[in-house]
This record gives structure tokens, sequence and C-alpha cells, in this order.
């Protein structure tokens, strides 16, 4: 039971406060309750459950905002039975891949369940490819994630043919759940969950093979990250051809690749992978002054300007969180790190991370001047639906117990966000509102229909928390009343509290798994080998162990 379930359930990119902890002991008697409910229709019952998907924005660099995922907890117990259950099954799957950088590991022990796959390795492939063709062959699948269709997850895993001809094989139960918990929709998997980074993952390797078994490329000559693929070739001409075959394989799972990032590019440029190494290098020391981070920022701010495509700020901020919370010169860190969150949004969680991080250590939280920065920036964000922000400023103000004027978040509470109507609901139940708000729209969602809609999440928290007088509709519900009963909360503040010793205790931990992961690559330096696994003595003090199905 010591795998992370908030990162399993819920995307890493939501504040913290949001954790499903509270299912992992429960899985399994929640399973059995749920499983022993009447048939509908000659159906189990879970099988007839159909919800929509609550979703949150996100930002990305130098692209639009994406859009995240919260599925339904009934839907996602069964679909993490599912794949715990099959898992060796749908690494099989994955194992005919000899294109990936972005196979799926499981590591229980972790921060997440399912290890993120190491970017760098996109670079690392393209630096070594490069010196050996004439062209590099760039393409993707479009909207990967939003465009794949349900039901050729069974396709990837059992074939087209056999999938159809048997109704009962897992695979097809994976589309039918994965389908229910989206409101019926046969179109995308839903971004968050570790369950469809898998899926994804299966899916995109069975694309791997449909090109191989076209193209036959050498080992090393081809790779995919996730959904983007890289070709090393001699020849426009030849080019064409890869662009082509990789579109018709996708076309198979009825994806496409997509225009703006498909091109044929010769291989006359370097490919930069030695920036992070030049990052660190820069790093100010322990206890270091305040010339010491003027020096810093600068270096961050001539690196950014001479590669505009890489996110150089948010590595480098990320990278110096223990320096940030140690350092003298506090007033002026704040400020700095405020004005470099508005210039990249990307940098929300690695504010808020340092904010608090920086208030348990000293306490010292310049407050009127985060509170007027917190009240400037919500009416734009919730003006720009700009969730994802959103959150994770509310989390920072309910955490340091920062009072919010009612006038502030007069354009979030018509927002359909269950998320956003939890954390506002939290922070006037504590008393950190300053006037009266009308939430009368979200504690419309407290009914048995809310707990199917996109709000499902704040109509389960507010029975729980009793911010709202009849609670009925959620403890006589057949699928939230077992939940209810068992009082399983995915919503808690004082778990969500961490000191500097942990956070950096678990990112060392998660570098060195990852540098064991990018070691363990076999065959060549980039690709997995299909007939070899970790080395179970290396990767022993990682926990990575038997797929435990009652852990979620």
């Amino acid at each position: 039971m010591g795998a992370s379930n908030r990162l399993r359930y819920f995307a890493p990119e939501l504040p913290p406060c949001f954790s499903s902890k509270g299912l992992g002991p429960h899985g399994a008697s929640l399973l059995r309750q749920l499983r022993n409910l009447p048939p509908s229709k000659e159906r189990p019952a879970y099988k007839r459950f159909v919800s929509e998907k609550s979703t949150f924005y996100h930002p990305r660099f130098n692209n639009t905002d994406r859009i995240h995922s919260v599925v339904n907890p009934i839907s996602h117990l069964f679909t993490s039975d599912l794949v715990a259950k099959n898992y060796s099954k749908l690494r099989d799957v994955e194992k005919q891949s000899s294109y990936s950088l972005s196979a799926s590991f499981v590591d229980w022990g972790g921060q997440r369940a399912l290890r993120r796959p190491a970017f760098a390795k996109r670079d690392e492939f393209t630096s070594q490819v490069s010196p050996r063709f004439e062209y590099t062959v760039v393409t993707d699948v479009r909207a990967f994630y939003h465009s794949v269709y349900t039901g050729s997850i069974p396709w990837a895993i059992h074939g087209r043919d056999r999938s159809k001809r048997r109704l009962a094989l897992f695979g097809n139960d994976l589309s039918l759940l994965i389908r229910n918990a989206q409101g019926g929709h046969t179109t995308g998997l839903p971004v968050g969950p570790d369950t469809s980074r898998i899926l994804a993952e299966v899916v995109a390797s069975r694309i791997d093979t449909e090109i191989d078994h076209a193209l036959k490329m050498k080992e090393g000559d081809a790779a995919r990250f996730v959904d983007d693929f890289t070709f090393g070739c001699n020849s426009i001409e030849e080019g064409q051809k890869i662009i082509a075959e990789v579109r018709r394989a996708a076309a198979k799972f009825e994806l496409d690749i997509g225009k703006e990032k498909t091109a044929i590019e010769p291989t006359d440029h370097l490919a930069y992978v030695g920036w992070q190494d030049y990052m660190k290098a820069h790093l100010p020391g322990k206890r270091p002054d305040k010339a010491a981070f003027e020096r810093f920022f600068y270096v961050v701010h001539d690196m950014t300007k001479r590669h505009a495509k890489l996110n150089i700020e948010k590595f480098a901020m990320s990278s110096c969180r223990t320096a940030f919370v140690e350092s003298d010169s506090w007033d002026f860190l704040q400020e700095h790190i405020v004005s470099s969150y508005r210039r990249n949004s990307t940098l929300i969680e690695t504010l808020v991370e340092v904010f608090l991080l920086r208030h348990q250590r000293h306490g010292d939280i310049n407050q009127p001047a985060l509170s007027d920065f917190i009240s400037s920036r919500l009416p734009m964000l919730s003006a720009h639906q700009r969730t994802g922000e959103i959150l994770w400023l509310l989390y920072l103000a309910c955490s340091l117990e920062i009072k919010i004027r009612a006038e502030v978040l007069s354009g979030c509470l018509r927002i359909p966000n269950a998320m956003l109507a939890i954390l506002v609901t939290h922070a006037e139940t504590e008393g950190l509102i300053d006037g009266s708000i009308d939430s009368a729209y979200w504690r419309s969602f407290a009914t048995t229909s809310g707990l199917r809609s996109s709000m499902f999440l704040f109509a389960y928290e507010a029975a729980r928390s009793v911010w709202v007088e009849d609670v009925d509709y959620c403890e006589d519900d057949d699928f939230y009343g077992p939940f209810f009963g068992k009082q399983i909360s995915f919503f808690d503040m004082e778990k969500a509290k961490r000191d500097l010793t942990r956070v950096l205790s678990e990112r060392e931990r998660e570098n060195r798994l990852s540098r064991l992961i990018a070691a363990s690559s076999a065959r060549n330096e980039f690709t997995i080998d299909p007939e070899e696994d970790f080395d179970s003595d290396d990767l022993e003090e990682f926990e990575v162990r038997t797929v435990d199905p009652d852990i979620y």
C-alpha cells in the first residue's frame, strides 16, 4: 500500500490537496460491494454506470493550455483493477515495439505508480541519429490522447478480429469502462489517470509494429516518444515514404498524423543536449547572497532568449528550490519568482511549492504582497477559463490562510469545475473569504444527477463534508453510498503539507530511479529490449514488485 494513490487517480497537475489515498485500504471491499449490486438489463450494474468527467486546463510551454480530466471513482476502480490484473499482458504488447522511448514502468514505491517518461531520451536519440543520416523525419499523432477511439484499445491488445469475435475479452471491458467514464463518448482517453498512460502506450506500440512491418528499419534508426516519431533517412523521397507509412499505420487505429509537426529536416544542425548540465553549473550554492541570485537569473534570462523552444526557466527554477528556501534575500526572490510566473505560466506549481516550503521553514512570506498578487490574478484567469492556475493559487491562499475578497471570486462562481467549487467552498467554510459569495450554481449539483455530472466530485465532497443540509442523495446512492459509508475523502488540505527534507529526498529518489531506467536500456542506448526486464537486484530498493490490483 506504499504507492501514492493521489498520483494514480488524480493528474499530477492538480494541487496535492486532491488525494485518493483513502481508496487504497478500501479498494477491494468497494469493488466487492459494487460488483454485488443487482444487475441492470442482464449486465453487471457497474457496466451500466455512465458519468461525465471533470476537466481543468493546465498551462503548457509555448502552447495552448492542455485539458486534463478526473474520471469518476467508480469507473477508475474497475479500470485500475483490469489494468493491474492484466498488466503483464499489456507490457507484452509494449515490448513488441522497437521504437518506444516511453514504455510504461510501474514503481509502487514512488511518488507516482507509473513513472513519467524521460524527456531527455528524445533529444539524445536525435543527437545520435543525426550524424548517421542526411535527414531526420519528425511527425506525431495529432491530438493523440483526445483522438484515441476507445474501440481501438481491444484492437491493440487482442487484434481487431479477435476482439470483435470474443466480446468477453478484458480489452473490450476496458473500452466500455473508459467510454462510460466520459459520458458515453467513444473518442478520447482522459488525460490524467495512470491507466490512460498505460493504454495510450499500448495503442502507440501497436502502431509502431505496423510501421516497422512496412519499413523494416534497423535498430536505432527510428524512435517514438509518447506520440512523437523520429526517423533517420537519406533522401526526401525516403522521408516521404516514411511519413506515408506512419499515416497508414495510425489510420488503422482511426488516428492521423499532425501536419504542423510533420517535417523532413536536414541534419546539418546540432541537437542541444547539454543545456541542463550547463544550467546546473550556474545554480546558486548553499546560502547564496543576492548577487549570486542576480547572476543566476541573468544566465536563465540569457539562455531563455537563446533557446526559445526550451523551457529553460522551469528547469532552472525547479532545480533551485533549496537555495530559494534557505536564502537570506527572500523579499527580492519573492518579487522575482512572481514576475517569472507572470511571464511563464508553467511556473505556477514551482511558485506555490517554493512559497509553501519557505513559509514552513522561515514564516517570512510577504503576505500582503502575495494577497495583492492573487487578488489581481484571479479575475484575469477566470475570464480566460485558466482553471489549472486558479486551482493552484486558491490552494496557496488556503494553505497560508490568506483572505480573498468576495468580488475577486465573482468570475469563478459560474465555472462548472468541481475542484474549483471544492476549494472555494472550503475557503468559505474556513472564513477565508472577505464578504459573501453566491455559490447557488455549484450547490445545485448536490443531487443524484449531480453525482453523474462533471461536478460529481463536488457533489460527493459537499455531502461528505456536510456543506449541504440534505446528504441523502449521496448516502443512499447505489454507487457513491459505499464511498460515503466509509467516509472516503478526495480532498484534504492537511495531508497535503510537506517539508523540505521530504521534498528533496523524494526528488533524489526519483532522479536515481530515472538514471537506472535510462542505464537499463538494451540493444542500443535508447530502446527497451523486448527480451529483458530490469534487474531486480539493481532496483530492489525501489520496491518494484508484482502489481497489486487492490492498490489504486
